[in-house]
């Protein structure tokens, strides 16, 4: 499928062989040495315990060692615990560090495409630990629609059509269509506007202010109810892969009749 790292097809059972190291690691942060007394320190070695037994068998890796499963050993193995002096973010100059964009259109650009890179990565893990869909589905939602804004709002900007600063993903799509009546091309490949239109409409309904995949409650404290009891992601995936295809010819489109006759 477009837009997956190859990682969800592979054969190779390297990519889901999982120690128990890997489970210490998953769980060694939830722990806490010397927290909240003895009472509260055995309901969480219950509560690890617990998901370490869920993370093997879901896993699929065999039969572990009770020793591998001990909470105490747990708390004494090696995991990160934040220090003095720790800091968030250091300096890197090397070929491959994580560069910030100081260009906005870059920066735009970068954005964009980085959302939807970071969901389509989620979704290929997803596909490796099965287990982890219950948590990763928030995130890749989430930057899914982010990426879905970002591009509309950076095609309107890039073509004089600057957006208000919100979130409303319908509001955004009407200016698209007049960026597009602007260029004559209001009436091109009206199906496929349609079937876009659809799918705007469908995210604005289950996430109308970008709020519904990044907190439980709104900000007056009300549920955000989400109507769906499970979400195929790699159909989602697909979606948003067409999606973004259709953006990218749009884009190369205009910026070709702008190119041609730049009185537009």
């Amino acid at each position: 499928m477009a837009g997956l790292v190859p990682a969800i097809h592979t054969t190779d059972n390297s990519l889901t062989k999982l120690t128990a190291g890997d489970a210490r690691n998953k769980s060694g942060h939830d722990c806490v040495k010397h927290w909240r007394g003895p009472k509260v320190l055995t309901q969480i070695k219950q509560q690890v315990n617990l998901e370490l037994a869920q993370f093997f068998s879901s896993a699929n890796i065999g039969e572990v060692p009770m020793s591998e499963l001990n909470f105490d050993e747990l708390l004494e193995s090696d995991f990160s615990w934040p220090k003095i002096g720790d800091k968030l973010f250091l300096e890197d100059s090397s070929a491959h560090a994580a560069f910030v964009a100081k260009d906005t259109s870059e920066r735009r650009y970068h954005l964009k495409e980085g959302y939807k890179l970071a969901a389509d990565l989620l979704v290929a893990q997803s596909e490796v630990e099965p287990w982890r869909r219950k948590r990763l589905i928030y995130p890749i939602v989430f930057c899914y629609r982010h990426f879905l804004e970002l591009t509309v709002k950076a095609i309107l900007e890039e073509y004089g059509e600057p957006s208000d600063k919100h979130h409303k993903l319908e509001t955004l799509w009407i200016d698209f269509r007049k960026l597009l009546c602007r260029f004559h091309l209001e009436h091109t490949g009206e199906e496929d506007l349609s079937a876009i239109e659809v799918c705007i409409a469908e995210f604005a309904k289950i996430d109308p202010l970008s709020q519904t995949f990044r907190y439980p409650t709104s900000r007056k404290g009300q549920p955000l109810e989400i109507d769906y009891g499970g979400i195929d992601l790699l159909h989602l995936c697909g979606t948003m892969q067409a999606i973004a295809n259709f953006f990218d010819c749009v884009d190369t489109h205009i910026h070709e009749l702008v190119n041609a006759q730049p009185e537009w």
